[in-house]
Order: C-alpha cells, then structure tokens, then sequence
C-alpha cells in the first residue's frame, strides 16, 4: 500500500513537471510567434522562421501547434489574457463600476504594450472569414461565459437593472473592443494616455449621459 501512495506522488510529480515544460514550450512558441508577426507581418512569416526564433525546430512547434491560424488565435488569447480576466470576477462580489474601471486600466495597458503584434494580426482576424469565425467562438465566447455569470450576480445583488445579462455581455465586449479599435486607429482622445479615461468613460457607462432631470 505505502509503495502504491509512493509510485501516485511519483506519477503526480512527473505529469506536473511535464505540464510544466509543456506550458513554457508553448509560451516560448508564442512569445517567438508574436516577435515574427510584428516583425514581417502575419503574412510573410513562416513557421520555420518562428521556430527558429523560438529555437526549436519546426517539427517540434507542429507538436504545439497545427498551423499558423492556430498560432494567431492561440497568441490572440494569451494577448487578450482571458484568464486573467476570469480572476478578475471572482465571487462577483465587486461592484460594477470598481470591476470595469480595473478591467479598462488593465485593457489600455494590454493594448499599448502589444501595439506592434496586435496590428500585425488584427487585420488577418477581421478579413479571413476562417480567422475571423475561430476568433469568435474562442474569444467572445469564452469571455462571455466568464462575464455572464458576473452580470446575472450583479442583477442579483440589485447592483444593476433587471436587464438581459447576455445583452449586457455582448454590450460591454463591443465597448471593449471598439476602444481597441480606436487606440490602434490613432484616436488622440484614446491616445494621449489620459490618465482618467478609464474613470469617464465608466462613469459615462453605468450612469448614463442623462442628467437625471425630465426630457425636454
């Protein structure tokens, strides 16, 4: 019994330290495929060439990876930082307005500290329909499934209008993206780094442009 116990801490330890080495293989792959694609854009590079800047070899990288869509929507997801986003929710107990000022500050950095990856590969994602369709289903919808049960809480906690939750979703991920769209664009209001942007713009959100009197 005591040398069964022995051999499953053995086997645990050696599946951890191979999830290990798989997890900074694959962190390697992409950190080389984001340099390559901001480099010479999505296009015109190669998976031998990102192999070689990951310095493994290119059967090694089609382990990881089936091809270079597969690469783009991988390095996509990290970019986005999904899990961090999930985290973020926790129980859901955050207040709407004090969650989505974090998630904006956390947003702004993102974009301006991956600005050359992320227009090499926006463009891909918004023009081939393959691209575009994968982004969609991995992307949207894993951060809907991460916010929608944030949202059904907040309306719970009466923190927020009793409102369709997946509506509110797909509101805030345009509201995100859209923000993306206009850094990448050159938007000197998005710019110019404004420290309390982040802060309006949430204000703006949850209160409304109204001034709370009758309409004229």
């Amino acid at each position: 019994m005591a040398q069964e116990r022995r051999e499953g801490k053995g086997g645990s330890r050696r599946a951890a330290a191979r999830a290990r080495r798989v997890e900074r293989r694959t962190a390697q792959i992409l950190d080389a495929a984001a340099r390559v694609f901001a480099r010479k854009g999505f296009h015109r590079a190669t998976t031998r060439e990102i192999a070689a800047e990951a310095g493994v070899s290119e059967g090694t990288l089609y382990n990881y990876f089936e091809n270079k869509q597969a690469l783009l929507i991988a390095m996509w997801e990290r970019l986005a930082e999904i899990e961090s986003l999930t985290r973020s929710l926790g129980t859901g107990d955050e207040p709407p307005d004090v969650f989505l000022r974090e998630v904006l500050h956390q947003r702004f950095d993102l974009f301006r500290r991956n600005v050359n990856v992320i227009q090499a590969v926006l463009p891909e994602l918004l023009s081939q329909a393959e691209l575009r369709q994968a982004f969609l289903r991995r992307m949207i919808q894993v951060t809907k499934e991460a916010l929608l049960p944030y949202i059904e809480r907040q309306i719970a906690l009466g923190r927020l209008r009793s409102v369709d939750p997946e509506k509110v979703t797909l509101i805030l991920q345009a509201f995100f993206l859209g923000l993306m769209v206009m850094d990448l664009s050159g938007e000197p209001v998005i710019t110019r780094g404004d420290p309390d942007l982040p802060d309006q713009l949430v204000e703006m959100l949850i209160h409304g442009l109204g001034t709370g009197g009758e309409a004229c």
